[in-house]
């Protein structure tokens, strides 16, 4: 009797095995699914960015001629500085040269002219460093490679 059992319990398992089969046969499989679209290539270092290179470049040039116009107008500046120092006594001050300088309008002309010119630039100079870093940050943000 146990081979007898043994065969009805191989039949009985070979028997599920050709149902499940059939009915497997007869169901479409699920489709593969579709692989996504890959994103835009990410450039992982700014300086591979071209477009990245020629903004901060573009920025790059225009702080550059303000930084040289700074220098003129600084040199400009110390040219007047020192006639003023030349018509005082020896070992004069600066806030004596200073005053110096606002107290003859006439003799100096161009002092005022020259702060307000010297201010401009140097606040100039603190929007390009504010555009500068807004552009690296914005490059930052966008940079990150989608894992």
């Amino acid at each position: 009797m146990t081979r007898t059992n043994d065969i009805l319990a191989a039949a009985r398992g070979l028997a599920v095995t050709l149902v499940l089969g059939a009915c497997m046969a007869g169901c479409d499989r699920a489709p593969a699914p579709e692989a996504a679209a890959p994103a835009a290539p990410s450039v992982e270092k700014p300086a591979d960015d071209a477009a990245y290179q020629a903004q901060l470049q573009g920025v790059l040039a225009e702080r550059k001629k303000k930084t040289e116009a700074l220098v003129r107008v600084n040199a400009r500046l110390r040219a007047l500085e020192e006639r003023a120092r030349a018509a005082l006594p020896a070992g004069a001050t600066p806030e004596q040269v200073r005053a110096e300088l606002e107290g003859h309008p006439r003799k100096y002309p161009a002092y005022r002219e020259l702060l307000n010119a010297q201010a401009r630039c140097q606040e100039e100079m603190k929007d390009f460093s504010k555009a500068q870093q807004l552009i690296r940050a914005n490059k930052t943000r966008t940079n990150t490679p989608v894992r």
